[in-house]
């Protein structure tokens, strides 16, 4: 009973809408986040964002790429 539940199209389709909801809504909460913390000016915090973004993009790819290197010689 519980799988059929689970195979409902309905349940993939709120999950759908769930999991989109969220990948619209953390970078705008992270936003507001940083807008409310620092308390500065809109194109200060957009600027501070981009670059505190950027930053975390390089280090979790070096991490990535440290992960696959690892896994290949191992």
């Amino acid at each position: 009973a519980i799988d059929d539940a689970f195979a409902a199209k309905w349940v993939a389709v709120v999950t759908a809408l769930v999991d989109a909801a969220l990948w619209i809504w953390i970078p705008i909460y992270l936003f507001l986040m940083q807008y409310r913390v620092y308390g500065d000016h809109w194109a200060v915090t957009a600027i501070r964002y981009l670059v505190i973004g950027s930053i975390y993009m390089v280090l979790v790819l070096f991490v990535v790429m440290f992960a696959v290197l690892a896994g290949i010689v191992a």
